[in-house]
Order: structure tokens, then sequence, then C-alpha cells
């Protein structure tokens, strides 16, 4: 099965609110010796690497940059590290400790009149309360962070119209969703963010998809695919391509599903991403099996299976074996 997120796309998912801002470098000072400029620093870029072992070593940086920084009284980078370590936190999915900084970090942010930092901890507060399930506190958050970034003329403010409109498609008000995601789409456009815009689109397609447009669906999908294939983006192509396919196939047209979820099959398999590889071969075993062929689809369906044990995905893996006992 697949973990859907909409920016970090993973295939067949469907909208996720994990649209966390990337930090900027951090402007520091030399702490007892210690050069917290550099640690400070050294822990964004270990943490972008996006292993397990890189990230522990980042939030190492960022607990000693934190101490040095309450030692000194300097609550602004007190405030910037907190929101460094939500962000380290959220890449091991360690969804309380997030939401714990980010509500550490909110009343420093106020404390020294940082607007910008505030809207930035307010749409990480939006985006931590809203994967734990708490939308209206996610609401609350996210249209703080909306005010803030509104009165700066900041083009954050499209990542917080993104999160609010997947907080919309959740709660079931789908056409107040299409508004917030046309106007983070607009914002992407006019500030040539081509991954935001990528992601907006996503979203667009996912939400006309529900609602059974497929024109407006495939439309929106296949202007996000230029983008991610412009981009080199294996990942979003890999995604892309099956939630055309999935259009496609949840309109009764298999058929044409099929080509895409090829397509994405190999995307996934050049890149090595073993995800993507199996959610696109149980998408080709659904649709075989709808159209009647068996053979192929225990093939791609088992192949799938092998490849989610492997991974020790068990959402996956129950997936496929209930499609495999309807192709028995």
């Amino acid at each position: 099965m697949l973990s859907s997120k909409v920016c970090g796309l993973t295939l067949a998912g469907i909208l996720s609110t994990s649209t966390y801002m990337a930090p900027m470098i951090v402007k520091a000072q030399v702490v007892e010796g210690v050069d917290v400029k550099k640690l400070v620093n050294e822990g964004i870029s270990l943490n972008q690497i996006g292993k397990i072992e890189s990230t522990m070593l980042a939030i190492a940086n960022f607990e000693l940059a934190l101490k040095l920084y309450q030692k000194t009284g300097n609550k602004e980078e007190e405030a910037k590290t907190l929101n460094l370590l939500a962000l380290a936190h959220n890449s091991l999915g360690e969804k309380q400790q997030v939401l714990q900084y980010y509500t550490q970090a909110l009343p420093l942010t106020r404390e020294v009149s940082n607007r910008d930092l505030e809207g930035t901890v307010l749409h990480g507060l939006g985006a931590a309360y809203a994967s734990l399930g708490d939308n209206q506190k996610a609401l609350e958050s996210y249209n703080q962070a909306l005010l803030i970034f509104r009165e700066q003329k900041n083009y954050k403010e499209a990542a917080t119209l993104n999160g609010l409109g997947v907080l919309y498609n959740r709660t079931g008000d789908k056409q107040k969703a299409i508004s917030y995601f046309e106007g983070a789409l607009k914002i992407y456009r006019t500030v040539n963010n081509r991954s935001g815009m990528a992601a907006a689109l996503t979203n667009l397609g996912k939400v006309y998809a529900a609602l059974g447009q497929s024109q407006k669906a495939l439309i929106n999908h296949n202007q996000a695919l230029t983008v991610f294939r412009a981009l080199r983006d294996s990942n979003g192509e890999a995604v892309t391509l099956s939630n055309i396919g999935n259009v496609y196939e949840f309109s009764g047209a298999c058929s044409k599903a099929i080509p895409y979820y090829s397509q994405s099959l190999s995307v996934s398999r050049v890149a090595g991403n073993r995800d993507n590889e199996a959610s696109a071969l149980n998408n080709l075993g659904k649709c075989y099996l709808a159209m009647g062929d068996k053979k192929k689809a225990t093939s791609h369906l088992n192949q799938a299976l092998s490849i989610y044990r492997a991974l020790k995905d068990t959402a996956g893996e129950t997936t496929v074996i209930a499609n495999l006992k309807k192709a028995r």
C-alpha cells in the first residue's frame, strides 16, 4: 500500500498534510569556544541527507546548540533551533516530539517579535496537529500562519494554503479544498516554485478524481507529470504516472491505465524505489484481474507481495493478499 504524500509523494496515496517548511541557514555565534553557527549548519546538512543515522546526528547537533543558546539567553536562535529540531524529528516520524518543539518555539518567536519565524512555527504546528488528526487545532494554526504570511506578502502563504486545502478535503469540503489548492498554485507559479506547482497540481488532480471529474483530474495530473519530468524527480514522476493510471482504472478503463502503471513500474525500478515498485505491481495486478487475466494478475501481485514482505510493510502485504484471494 502506498503512503501518500504530496510533497515527497509516494504512489497511489491520498492527500497528506505533511508540508513542513525548509530551514534557513542559521546566523549564529561562538559560545564557550563552540562555533554554534557551524554546528547548526552541519546539522541542517546532515538532516537533508535523509538517512536515519544522519538525522540522528543532526538532532545531536541541534540539541547541543539549543543548550548553548539557552545558556546565553539568545531566545531568537533558541526558537530557530527548536524549529530545526521539530523538522528533524518529523523526518523520523516522531509526531509528538514535533508538536512539542513547535509548541516550545511559538512563545519565543512572539517574545522576540520575529513575525516570519512565528508564521513558520504556526505552519509547522498546523502540519503537526493535522498529522495527529486534530483538524480543528490544525485549522487554527494554519489560519494564524496565513494571516502573518499575507501581512508580509510572503510566498510561504502557498504552503499554508496547501495545508488548508488538504484539511478541507479531509473534512469533506472539496470545493473549498479546490479553492485553496488553486490559490497555492497561483503563488507557486508567480514565484516559479516548480516543486510547489507539481504538489498543488497533484492535489487538484486528486480532488477532481474523488469528485468523479476525470477530465479535470487528468489535466492536472498531466501538468504535474510535465513538471516532475522537467525537475528529473523520478519519485514524483512515478507517483503521477500511477495517479493517471488510477483515474483511468476507477473510470473503468483498465486498458488505458495499464500503460501508465507499466511506465510507473519502469521508472520506480530504475530509481531503485522498492515501495513505488511494489505499488505499481499491485496496481497492474488489480487491472489485469479486472480484465479477467488471472495469470498476469497473480504474477504481478506475487512480485508485489515479495517486495512488501522484504520491506516489512504489513499494510501493503495485507492489501496484496486480499487482491490475490480475488485472483483465485
